[in-house]
């Protein structure tokens, strides 16, 4: 349904897939009203840039959204993100 929406919205074009370095996007400035990253930032030599094209690749107003996690750098914190890891997320996925 909300695929649909955004077809109409965009009067019934499409976007394909683009195979493409994240630090030089092949699109005009503002391209995109939002523009998504999940657990990429790690792939990238320089996640700075990334983030750069990205938000160069948005349009005033649009939105840069990044989901990634890293270990927390704390021991204490460290020991309950593995504990979160290991025996949240799998019930979690189970569900």
């Amino acid at each position: 349904m909300a695929a649909k929406k955004a077809k109409d919205r965009r009067g019934g074009g499409g976007i394909g897939l683009i195979c493409a370095d994240a630090t030089a996007l092949p699109v005009g400035d503002g391209a995109f009203d939002v523009v998504t990253m999940g657990f990429g930032l790690r792939n990238l030599a320089d996640y700075r840039a990334g983030i750069a094209e990205a938000a160069r690749a948005v349009r005033l107003g649009g939105r840069v959204l990044i989901l990634e996690f890293a270990p927390p750098k704390n021991s204490g914190v460290l020991f309950l993100y593995r504990l979160y890891l290991r025996f949240v997320i799998p019930i979690i996925g189970g569900l």
